[in-house]
């Protein structure tokens, strides 16, 4: 039965008698109460339960009503709090700001009928809270406890399961239990009173499932932190913003398996895994068109040089057939670095067809035993530019990556790429990457140094910045925020490094010049490595030299000079945290969409959630610069105004659509945070 309160709806289901569909006033649920409190039995706890902002939310409702019902013999019967009705907006600060409160006005109205009229012992009632429904049940325990009389006591519990940070509420145990499910971050991080918390019941139980938009800090009594399980593996197999979503919603799902399977729900202690990639490199004879088999080789010689000391790198080769060239080896000093390299083949390597299953199955087989350990969970950065046309096939070695940690990361050299590559980063969890022939060493050096970072606890992941092209004499400049610039290296990519001068500018003035960097003319670059920089602006330029005026010698130099000068310069730089207590701002990416559907008319959403640390950072400009397939250049902003191709208000993902086919590289920058 249901009863209509102030525009929200109150579901009653009990387990001694027969549900009743019809509506009843509150006077008729109380006397219900009434009579089952009368009757001596074991069943003698009663459930609020408050959902979640949408109406996915009040489906979980439903499903976590039939399981109460079931598995715990101490219910005598659930009430579900139904304002899904006034749950559609997406802009959930409004939504907080406005419901919050008032949903748990009523609730409590219901619980004090329940105490005063019909005998409740509040110890015996308990509120259930997802999302803003937790910050519910925190705020009806808090409004009790002020208001109590007669020395009633507290609400008997709260269990918080805070499994993600969306803006989704734990389930919370009003009076004597709260149980928070995820509880939400945004609003409520800066509203403190008005969220979940200890003191709110006699027990309150959080669970916390995700980083990015829950409260991931302790708030109860008892504080939860799992990270392993099928409901939270299979959500970090999805892109961004359908992982935060499924890392939510997981937190009701691993408090529902939790009561069906009777699980003593403990605080996982998690070990960082030890750094571990195989490179997987293609070196069929397609390779050998467009330069592809030299950017490749060059590409990984760079991510090798920027990869920290303690990485393990090993390296497998194929064509029809897979050979391993290194087995993974630990980064200690210079020369297992330079063994590493060593091992990359040359340009004039060549097996012959495409196999890709054949190459990825080996690589399977390299880190099976690394698996075992528990200490590492391997990924597989596969680099390829062709279509299969021998087996192993993709789809054939799918099955065996389904029960592993390891996630495959692809990236399509050209547009004859396989576009299985992407399933398989999908299955995995992975990242799929494209780089064309016009610019593919740059963007194959991007992708795979932002493959690599996969491998880091987060605390410790590089920081990568946004690269920057400019001509030659041109300075270039990069912001170092507080918090990062511990192990920078500065990598310049040009055409003829050997010809120009490089100088590096530090916010305090102090330059670097020839004798700070080393030269690579097979890599065409030029690399500064600093143990700190200060933060604050540092600048690049590339110097070429300067045009002396009359003899003809003199003109054919000033004639190579502003060749040089029409040249331009890509500058990468990474770097790290400074300290491990300090956190830096971050900035993830990605797209929402297909990445290797070459020619499709279709929308692609590009996402990036700005964080520092647990809190999203809100209010910030963030915008997306496109290369588009025509030569152009588009400045995208993204926005997190809950409109569009954002979900979400003020949740730190901005958001915004781009053609498919218009999209041949991006990159997303911050300004004003």
């Amino acid at each position: 039965m249901s009863v209509q309160i102030q525009s929200r709806v109150f579901i009653f289901w009990t387990i001694l008698i027969p549900i009743i569909s019809q509506q009843s006033t509150c006077t008729e649920i109380t006397s219900f109460i009434s009579f089952l409190n009368s009757a001596d039995n074991i069943r003698n706890t009663t459930i609020v339960y408050v959902h979640d902002w949408n109406t996915r939310s009040i489906q979980k409702a439903i499903e976590a009503k039939d399981i109460l019902l079931s598995r715990r013999d101490d219910i005598e019967n659930v009430i579900i709090a139904d304002w899904a009705a006034r749950s559609q907006s997406p802009d959930f600060y409004n939504l907080a700001q406005r419901f919050t409160s008032r949903i748990a006005g009523d609730v409590l109205t219901q619980i004090r009928d329940m105490v005063d009229n019909e005998g409740k012992d509040p110890s015996l009632i308990e509120c259930i809270g997802h999302g803003i429904g937790a910050h519910v049940c925190g705020q009806v325990g808090k409004r009790w406890n002020e208001n109590q009389s007669s020395g009633r006591g507290k609400l008997g519990k709260i269990i918080g399961k805070s499994l993600q940070l969306v803006i989704k509420r734990q389930i919370i145990s009003l009076c004597g239990t709260l149980s928070g499910l995820n509880p939400t971050g945004p609003y409520f991080k800066e509203h403190i009173s008005e969220q979940l918390g200890k003191g709110d019941a006699n027990y309150v139980e959080v669970w916390h499932t995700d980083k990015r938009l829950g409260i991931y800090s302790e708030i109860g009594d008892s504080d939860l932190f799992p990270t392993s399980g099928t409901e939270i593996e299979a959500c970090n197999f999805l892109k961004l913003l359908k992982r935060n979503q499924c890392l939510h919603n997981a937190a009701v799902d691993l408090f529902l398996r939790s009561l069906k399977e009777n699980i003593q729900t403990t605080q996982n202690s998690t070990t960082e895994k030890i750094p571990m990639s195989i490179l997987t490199l293609d070196v069929s004879p397609s390779m050998q068109n467009h330069g592809r088999i030299q950017n490749m080789i060059a590409a990984s010689k760079r991510l090798i040089h920027s990869l920290p000391l303690g990485y393990f790198i090993g390296i497998i080769i194929f064509g029809g057939d897979a050979t391993i060239t290194i087995s993974p080896t630990n980064i200690t000093d210079d020369y297992s670095r330079q063994r590493i390299i060593s091992s990359l083949p040359s340009i004039e390597t060549q097996i012959s067809n495409t196999s890709i299953g054949a190459g990825v199955v080996k690589a399977l087989e390299v880190i099976e035993s690394y698996l075992v350990s528990g200490k590492y969970c391997p990924d597989i950065i596969l680099v390829t530019d062709g279509e299969e046309n021998k087996g192993p096939f993709l789809r054939d070695v799918q099955p065996r990556f389904k029960n592993v940690c390891t996630k495959i990361h692809t990236i399509a050299l050209g547009d004859e790429a396989d576009l299985g590559l992407e399933e398989l980063s999908e299955l995995t969890g992975g990242q799929t990457y494209f780089a064309s022939d016009v610019d593919s060493l740059d963007k194959l050096t991007q992708s795979l140094v932002a493959s690599s970072t996969s491998q880091f606890a987060r605390k410790g992941m590089p920081i990568i910045l946004p690269p920057k092209t400019v001509p030659i004499d041109v300075p270039v400049s990069f912001q170092f925020d507080e918090g990062i610039g511990n192990d920078t290296t500065f990598l310049i990519s040009t055409a003829n490094p050997d010809e120009v001068e490089a100088e590096l500018t530090g916010p305090n003035g102090v330059k670097y010049g020839v004798t700070n960097y080393t030269v690579d003319t097979d890599l065409h670059q030029l690399l500064f490595k600093l143990l700190e920089v200060q933060a604050g602006n540092w600048t690049i330029k590339l110097n070429s030299g300067e045009i002396q005026p009359a003899s003809k010698k003199r003109k054919r130099r000033a004639a190579e000079i502003e060749a040089k000068q029409k040249q331009v310069a890509t500058v990468f730089v990474t770097t790290y945290p400074s300290d491990a207590e300090t956190e830096p701002v971050r900035l993830d990416a990605a797209l929402s969409g297909r990445v290797l559907d070459y020619s499709a008319e279709t929308l692609l959403a590009i996402e990036a959630y700005l964080y520092k640390g647990d809190d999203a950072i809100l209010g910030a400009e963030v915008e997306a610069e496109i290369f588009s397939s025509d030569g152009s250049r588009i400045l995208l902003t993204l926005l997190d105004n809950g409109s569009g191709a954002d979900e979400a208000k003020d949740d730190g993902i901005y958001t915004r659509y781009e053609l498919n086919s218009k999209l041949l590289s991006w990159t997303c920058f911050i300004y004003n945070y």
